[in-house]
């Protein structure tokens, strides 16, 4: 692979619009739901309005565990932006490998910038893990593949 340099700059500016779209997507669900839940009447059949009113409830409470975990994400994102770039790899990272590209902050997944895929990964998953502490051209086995650090930002 061609070594490939992204901005960590535009990572976190991609990842703070997808954390915003993710929480207002949640903030509408909850929204919809509550109206949903508040504008049924309590209809004579009894239990079966308890057992929708509590459907209902339960999808609120999972729509908010979700603006929750966004919210955390943000958070961790918001405290990668302030870490500056050293030689060792560390929380709020960006890092080029010879097998890809890492953010390594909060695990969103794969995203793609200037036509280049960069994997946002924790550094508790065990990639992020085996990657903190290394330097430039060290080198770092996963599932069998040999990544070379090639650059660190």
């Amino acid at each position: 692979m061609a070594e490939t340099v992204l901005s960590k700059k535009k990572v976190i500016v991609q990842l703070n619009d997808l954390l915003n779209k993710k929480m207002n997507s949640a903030r509408d669900q909850i929204t919809s739901l509550k109206e949903s839940r508040d504008s049924d009447g309590k209809s004579s059949a009894g239990d079966k309005y308890e057992t929708g009113v509590e459907m209902i409830q339960q999808e609120i409470d999972n729509a908010q565990r979700r603006m929750d975990q966004y919210k955390h994400q943000h958070n961790e994102l918001q405290r990668a932006q302030s870490q500056n770039s050293s030689t060792i790899i560390s929380f709020g990272n960006l890092v080029t490998t010879s097998q890809g590209v890492y953010f390594l902050a909060i695990g969103i997944g794969e995203i793609k910038l200037e036509d280049t895929s960069c994997y946002c990964i924790s550094t508790g998953s065990p990639l992020g893990s085996a990657l903190l502490g290394k330097k430039l051209n060290d080198k770092v086995t996963f599932n069998n593949n040999v990544h070379t650090i090639l650059n660190i930002s």
